[in-house]
């Protein structure tokens, strides 16, 4: 929902061509929301109560934030933004509505 927001926001009278801002900004929200709910999924849901041999829970919590946080953002940067890129130029050129 907040990536559909900021997605409009930058094309708000605008054509449909992607803005800069919108490139940046649209994958953050899913980085974001995953590097702060996920650790206490793996730590409370899983029992992943050691991370590269610490076992104190706020260092556990913060280095699998910083991990989920680091992989989400690899795939949504460095696969989604080429995705989003394909998809724009593809729905400019076929009527699905």
């Amino acid at each position: 929902v907040c990536t559909y927001f900021i997605g409009r926001a930058f094309r708000a009278g605008k054509t449909d061509r992607l803005s800069a801002g919108s490139l940046i900004l649209s994958p953050l929200p899913p980085v974001l929301f995953n590097a702060a709910v996920i650790p206490f999924v793996l730590y409370y849901g899983y029992g992943a109560v050691a991370v590269f041999g610490v076992t104190d829970r706020l260092a556990v919590l913060g280095l699998h934030a910083l991990t989920v946080g680091a992989g989400e953002a690899a795939v949504c940067y460095v696969l989604g933004i080429p995705l989003m890129i394909a998809v724009n130029r593809i729905r400019k050129n076929v009527d699905l509505f």
